[in-house]
Protein backbone atom coordinates (compact mmCIF):
# COMPACT_ATOMS: atom_id res chain seq x y z
CA UNK A 1 0.00 0.00 0.00
CA UNK A 2 1.42 3.84 -0.84
CA UNK A 3 2.21 5.49 1.88
CA UNK A 4 2.30 9.75 1.85
CA UNK A 5 4.68 11.20 4.27
CA UNK A 6 2.63 13.43 6.71
CA UNK A 7 2.42 16.84 5.56
CA UNK A 8 2.87 16.79 2.23
CA UNK A 9 -0.95 15.99 1.60
CA UNK A 10 -3.55 17.01 4.60
CA UNK A 11 -7.60 15.87 4.74
CA UNK A 12 -9.98 19.21 5.26
CA UNK A 13 -10.15 18.28 9.20
CA UNK A 14 -8.65 16.07 11.82
CA UNK A 15 -12.03 15.09 12.14
CA UNK A 16 -12.53 13.67 8.21
CA UNK A 17 -8.47 12.07 8.40
CA UNK A 18 -9.89 8.51 8.66
CA UNK A 19 -11.37 9.34 4.87
CA UNK A 20 -10.21 12.68 4.06
CA UNK A 21 -10.46 13.14 0.03
CA UNK A 22 -10.25 15.17 -2.77
CA UNK A 23 -11.12 14.31 -5.62
CA UNK A 24 -10.11 16.36 -9.61
CA UNK A 25 -11.73 14.82 -12.57
CA UNK A 26 -9.43 16.28 -15.82
CA UNK A 27 -10.50 17.50 -19.07
CA UNK A 28 -9.92 13.25 -19.90
CA UNK A 29 -12.35 12.38 -17.30
CA UNK A 30 -9.36 10.88 -14.87
CA UNK A 31 -9.57 11.12 -11.27
CA UNK A 32 -7.06 11.53 -8.50
CA UNK A 33 -7.72 11.37 -4.88
CA UNK A 34 -5.33 11.97 -1.91
CA UNK A 35 -5.33 12.39 2.16
CA UNK A 36 -2.66 11.78 4.85
CA UNK A 37 -1.88 8.77 3.87
CA UNK A 38 -3.00 5.80 1.77
CA UNK A 39 -3.64 3.60 4.93
CA UNK A 40 -6.05 5.81 6.28
CA UNK A 41 -8.16 7.24 3.48
CA UNK A 42 -10.38 5.31 1.15
CA UNK A 43 -12.93 5.93 -1.60
CA UNK A 44 -16.48 5.69 -1.04
CA UNK A 45 -17.58 2.79 -2.90
CA UNK A 46 -20.64 3.63 -4.51
CA UNK A 47 -18.84 7.05 -5.20
CA UNK A 48 -15.92 5.52 -6.67
CA UNK A 49 -18.41 3.23 -8.70
CA UNK A 50 -19.94 6.29 -10.15
CA UNK A 51 -16.24 7.28 -11.38
CA UNK A 52 -15.49 4.44 -12.63
CA UNK A 53 -18.24 4.13 -14.34
CA UNK A 54 -18.06 8.04 -15.58
CA UNK A 55 -14.50 7.26 -17.05
CA UNK A 56 -15.81 3.82 -18.51
CA UNK A 57 -13.68 1.50 -16.72
CA UNK A 58 -14.27 -1.35 -14.07
CA UNK A 59 -14.33 -0.31 -10.32
CA UNK A 60 -11.11 -2.30 -9.91
CA UNK A 61 -9.06 -0.88 -12.43
CA UNK A 62 -9.67 2.79 -11.75
CA UNK A 63 -8.84 2.41 -8.16
CA UNK A 64 -5.07 1.38 -9.91
CA UNK A 65 -5.52 3.90 -11.88
CA UNK A 66 -6.05 6.22 -9.58
CA UNK A 67 -3.23 4.79 -7.03
CA UNK A 68 -0.31 5.55 -9.75
CA UNK A 69 -1.65 8.99 -10.97
CA UNK A 70 -1.50 9.65 -7.12
CA UNK A 71 2.21 8.15 -6.46
CA UNK A 72 3.63 10.14 -9.77
CA UNK A 73 2.15 13.18 -8.71
CA UNK A 74 3.83 12.52 -4.96
CA UNK A 75 6.74 11.80 -6.76
CA UNK A 76 7.12 15.11 -8.82
CA UNK A 77 6.70 16.79 -5.97
CA UNK A 78 9.51 15.32 -3.69
CA UNK A 79 11.67 15.79 -6.42
CA UNK A 80 11.02 19.41 -6.07
CA UNK A 81 11.64 20.02 -2.90
CA UNK A 82 14.21 21.92 -1.06
CA UNK A 83 16.74 19.71 0.00
CA UNK A 84 18.24 20.71 4.02
CA UNK A 85 21.19 19.79 5.19
CA UNK A 86 21.18 19.02 8.96
CA UNK A 87 24.37 19.45 10.89
CA UNK A 88 23.99 17.62 14.52
CA UNK A 89 26.08 15.73 16.39
CA UNK A 90 23.40 15.00 19.01
CA UNK A 91 20.88 12.61 17.31
CA UNK A 92 18.02 13.55 19.08
CA UNK A 93 17.83 16.88 17.86
CA UNK A 94 18.50 15.53 14.79
CA UNK A 95 15.76 13.66 15.02
CA UNK A 96 13.52 16.52 16.06
CA UNK A 97 14.64 18.58 13.35
CA UNK A 98 14.71 15.89 10.46
CA UNK A 99 10.90 14.83 11.04
CA UNK A 100 9.68 18.06 10.83
CA UNK A 101 11.46 19.62 8.02
CA UNK A 102 9.81 16.15 6.77
CA UNK A 103 6.32 16.85 7.35
CA UNK A 104 6.62 19.99 6.03
CA UNK A 105 7.88 18.67 2.50
CA UNK A 106 11.55 19.20 2.45
CA UNK A 107 13.69 16.90 1.11
CA UNK A 108 16.73 15.97 4.13
CA UNK A 109 20.24 15.08 5.02
CA UNK A 110 22.44 14.55 7.85
CA UNK A 111 25.92 14.98 8.61
CA UNK A 112 26.83 14.64 12.06
CA UNK A 113 30.66 16.45 12.25
CA UNK A 114 31.56 19.22 10.47
CA UNK A 115 34.24 17.31 7.93
CA UNK A 116 30.89 15.21 6.69
CA UNK A 117 29.43 18.10 6.57
CA UNK A 118 31.74 19.82 4.20
CA UNK A 119 31.63 16.48 2.06
CA UNK A 120 27.95 16.55 1.83
CA UNK A 121 27.44 20.28 0.79
CA UNK A 122 30.16 19.51 -2.15
CA UNK A 123 28.33 16.10 -3.16
CA UNK A 124 24.66 17.05 -2.64
CA UNK A 125 24.56 21.07 -3.46
CA UNK A 126 21.61 21.84 -0.60
CA UNK A 127 19.46 24.19 -0.61
CA UNK A 128 19.89 25.83 3.03
CA UNK A 129 21.89 24.38 5.86
CA UNK A 130 21.37 24.02 9.36
CA UNK A 131 24.50 24.08 10.80
CA UNK A 132 25.37 23.78 14.89
CA UNK A 133 27.80 25.20 16.03
CA UNK A 134 29.19 22.93 18.93
CA UNK A 135 30.91 20.18 17.48
CA UNK A 136 34.04 18.03 16.89
CA UNK A 137 36.99 19.28 14.85
CA UNK A 138 36.18 21.15 12.48
CA UNK A 139 33.45 22.53 14.23
CA UNK A 140 30.25 24.83 12.98
CA UNK A 141 32.19 28.24 12.63
CA UNK A 142 34.81 26.55 10.77
CA UNK A 143 32.53 24.71 8.65
CA UNK A 144 30.65 27.99 8.23
CA UNK A 145 33.72 29.96 6.78
CA UNK A 146 34.52 26.97 4.67
CA UNK A 147 31.15 26.90 2.73
CA UNK A 148 30.99 30.78 2.33
CA UNK A 149 34.61 30.40 0.49
CA UNK A 150 32.74 29.42 -2.39
CA UNK A 151 29.44 29.42 -1.86
CA UNK A 152 26.68 31.54 -1.28
CA UNK A 153 24.24 28.39 0.59
CA UNK A 154 21.78 30.10 3.11
CA UNK A 155 23.16 28.96 6.32
CA UNK A 156 21.24 29.20 9.90
CA UNK A 157 23.28 28.66 12.68
CA UNK A 158 21.99 26.32 15.66
CA UNK A 159 23.76 27.00 18.76
CA UNK A 160 23.85 26.28 22.90
CA UNK A 161 24.70 29.42 23.25
CA UNK A 162 22.92 32.84 24.22
CA UNK A 163 26.01 35.01 24.21
CA UNK A 164 25.55 37.79 22.04
CA UNK A 165 29.04 37.84 20.46
CA UNK A 166 28.87 34.02 18.99
CA UNK A 167 25.36 35.45 17.44
CA UNK A 168 27.43 38.92 16.12
CA UNK A 169 30.65 36.96 15.05
CA UNK A 170 28.54 33.73 13.28
CA UNK A 171 25.92 36.80 11.24
CA UNK A 172 29.68 38.78 10.65
CA UNK A 173 31.57 35.56 9.11
CA UNK A 174 28.04 34.56 6.67
CA UNK A 175 24.97 33.01 8.43
CA UNK A 176 22.25 33.91 7.13
CA UNK A 177 20.16 33.21 10.57
CA UNK A 178 20.59 31.36 14.14
CA UNK A 179 18.47 29.61 16.26
CA UNK A 180 19.50 29.13 20.33
CA UNK A 181 18.74 25.53 21.82
CA UNK A 182 16.32 24.77 23.38
CA UNK A 183 14.46 25.48 20.13
CA UNK A 184 10.98 25.14 18.90
CA UNK A 185 11.46 23.09 16.09
CA UNK A 186 8.02 24.39 14.47
CA UNK A 187 10.03 28.14 14.71
CA UNK A 188 12.85 26.63 13.37
CA UNK A 189 10.75 25.29 10.30
CA UNK A 190 9.71 28.73 10.08
CA UNK A 191 12.65 30.22 10.03
CA UNK A 192 14.19 28.24 7.22
CA UNK A 193 11.36 28.85 4.74
CA UNK A 194 11.99 32.64 5.46
CA UNK A 195 15.36 32.10 4.28
CA UNK A 196 14.56 30.46 1.39
CA UNK A 197 11.60 32.81 0.71
CA UNK A 198 14.22 35.68 0.81
CA UNK A 199 16.94 34.18 -1.35
CA UNK A 200 14.20 33.43 -4.19
CA UNK A 201 13.21 36.73 -4.07
CA UNK A 202 17.48 37.69 -4.20
CA UNK A 203 17.87 35.35 -7.12
CA UNK A 204 15.16 36.89 -9.64
CA UNK A 205 16.20 38.91 -12.22
CA UNK A 206 15.99 42.78 -11.28
CA UNK A 207 15.02 45.77 -13.76
CA UNK A 208 18.18 48.32 -13.80
CA UNK A 209 18.38 51.46 -12.12
CA UNK A 210 18.84 54.67 -13.45
CA UNK A 211 19.79 57.62 -11.64
CA UNK A 212 20.22 60.55 -13.72
CA UNK A 213 22.58 59.83 -16.57
CA UNK A 214 24.10 56.71 -14.05
CA UNK A 215 22.54 53.17 -15.43
CA UNK A 216 23.14 50.37 -12.73
CA UNK A 217 22.58 46.49 -13.80
CA UNK A 218 22.59 44.44 -10.76
CA UNK A 219 22.65 41.51 -12.51
CA UNK A 220 25.40 42.00 -14.44
CA UNK A 221 27.18 43.64 -12.05
CA UNK A 222 27.52 46.86 -14.78
CA UNK A 223 27.32 50.35 -14.67
CA UNK A 224 26.71 52.30 -17.51
CA UNK A 225 26.78 56.04 -18.24
CA UNK A 226 24.11 57.83 -20.94
CA UNK A 227 25.55 60.54 -23.41
CA UNK A 228 23.23 62.64 -24.73
CA UNK A 229 22.96 60.72 -27.73
CA UNK A 230 21.79 57.79 -25.57
CA UNK A 231 24.50 55.60 -26.26
CA UNK A 232 26.30 53.52 -22.87
CA UNK A 233 29.32 53.91 -21.69
CA UNK A 234 30.58 51.26 -19.35
CA UNK A 235 32.07 52.45 -16.21
CA UNK A 236 34.75 50.55 -14.49
CA UNK A 237 34.41 50.51 -10.33
CA UNK A 238 35.91 48.28 -7.90
CA UNK A 239 33.29 45.77 -6.35
CA UNK A 240 32.84 48.11 -3.22
CA UNK A 241 31.97 50.96 -5.20
CA UNK A 242 29.71 49.16 -6.93
CA UNK A 243 27.97 48.02 -4.23
CA UNK A 244 27.71 51.75 -2.72
CA UNK A 245 26.49 53.41 -5.99
CA UNK A 246 23.86 50.31 -6.40
CA UNK A 247 22.71 50.35 -2.65
CA UNK A 248 22.58 54.37 -2.69
CA UNK A 249 20.65 54.26 -6.24
CA UNK A 250 17.90 51.82 -5.21
CA UNK A 251 16.43 55.40 -2.87
CA UNK A 252 17.95 58.25 -4.63
CA UNK A 253 17.52 61.12 -2.32
CA UNK A 254 17.64 59.88 0.76
CA UNK A 255 20.27 60.04 2.94
CA UNK A 256 22.43 57.23 4.15
CA UNK A 257 24.21 57.57 7.17
CA UNK A 258 27.66 55.92 7.56
CA UNK A 259 27.69 52.72 9.51
CA UNK A 260 24.17 51.89 7.12
CA UNK A 261 26.68 51.86 4.03
CA UNK A 262 29.02 49.65 6.05
CA UNK A 263 26.24 47.30 6.92
CA UNK A 264 24.82 46.75 3.96
CA UNK A 265 27.66 47.55 1.49
CA UNK A 266 30.84 45.82 3.71
CA UNK A 267 29.30 43.34 5.68
CA UNK A 268 32.48 41.36 5.78
CA UNK A 269 34.76 43.91 6.92
CA UNK A 270 35.68 45.64 10.15
CA UNK A 271 36.27 49.22 8.25
CA UNK A 272 35.82 52.14 9.87
CA UNK A 273 33.56 55.01 8.67
CA UNK A 274 36.16 56.95 7.76
CA UNK A 275 37.05 54.21 4.94
CA UNK A 276 33.41 54.95 3.48
CA UNK A 277 34.24 58.63 3.09
CA UNK A 278 37.74 57.36 0.82
CA UNK A 279 35.12 54.91 -1.39
CA UNK A 280 32.77 57.73 -1.98
CA UNK A 281 35.21 60.32 -2.82
CA UNK A 282 36.91 57.81 -5.33
CA UNK A 283 33.31 56.81 -6.69
CA UNK A 284 32.23 60.46 -6.71
CA UNK A 285 35.26 61.24 -9.02
CA UNK A 286 34.94 58.52 -11.49
CA UNK A 287 30.92 59.38 -12.16
CA UNK A 288 32.32 63.23 -12.90
CA UNK A 289 35.22 61.84 -15.23
CA UNK A 290 32.94 59.66 -17.09
CA UNK A 291 30.10 63.01 -17.31
CA UNK A 292 27.63 61.97 -15.08
CA UNK A 293 28.35 65.11 -12.95
CA UNK A 294 28.40 65.55 -9.07
CA UNK A 295 25.88 63.12 -7.55
CA UNK A 296 27.12 61.92 -4.37
CA UNK A 297 26.77 64.79 -2.59
CA UNK A 298 27.49 65.45 1.25
CA UNK A 299 25.08 65.90 4.26
CA UNK A 300 27.04 67.38 7.26
CA UNK A 301 26.89 65.72 9.93
CA UNK A 302 24.63 62.93 8.47
CA UNK A 303 25.99 61.24 5.56
CA UNK A 304 25.70 61.01 2.05
CA UNK A 305 22.94 60.93 -0.31
CA UNK A 306 22.57 60.64 -4.34
CA UNK A 307 21.22 63.47 -5.63
CA UNK A 308 20.34 63.14 -9.45
CA UNK A 309 19.05 66.87 -10.25
CA UNK A 310 23.03 68.07 -8.74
Amino acid sequence: MLRIPHGIYRGPTAAHRSNSIKLLAGMDGACMFYGDSMENSHLDARRGESLAHACGMRHDDFHQDVLCRNSCRLEAIVANAPLILIVEDEPDIADVLDSYLRRDGFQTQRAQDGERALQLHQQIKPDLVLLDIRMPAPNGMDVLREIRRSWDTPIIMVTALADDMDKLVALHVGADDYVVKPFNPGEVVARVKAVLRRQHAASRPSRPTCVGRIQIDHDAHLVSIVDDDGHEHPLTLTLTEFRLLAYMGRNPKRCFARQDLIQACLPESDALERVIDSHLSKLRHKLQQAGAGPLIESVRGVGYRLWPES
